[in-house]
């Protein structure tokens, strides 16, 4: 993921998958919610903290394969 913040405007968050050969996709995002897009788009956190990312890719056969990351989430975006 990348960030990118402006004086007095919210923390932008850009995902990015990688992903070679994957049919299926799931985000777990640390604080409850999941996605299943390829990337995600426009999701914010509601509140600030660390949080766990995990990408879950999956094949046409079902094999999967996961990364996670911590992102932090200042307390004036959460």
């Amino acid at each position: 993921y990348n960030t990118t913040q402006e004086c007095n405007k919210p923390l932008v968050l850009t995902f990015t998958n990688t992903t070679n050969g994957g049919e299926r996709f799931i985000w777990l995002m640390g604080n409850g919610d999941s996605l299943s897009a390829r990337t995600p788009d426009g999701f914010k956190y509601q509140k600030s903290g660390n949080y766990s990312i995990t990408l879950k890719a999956y094949n046409k056969i079902g094999c999967e394969l996961s990364t996670t990351q911590l992102i932090s989430i200042p307390d004036s975006d959460g």
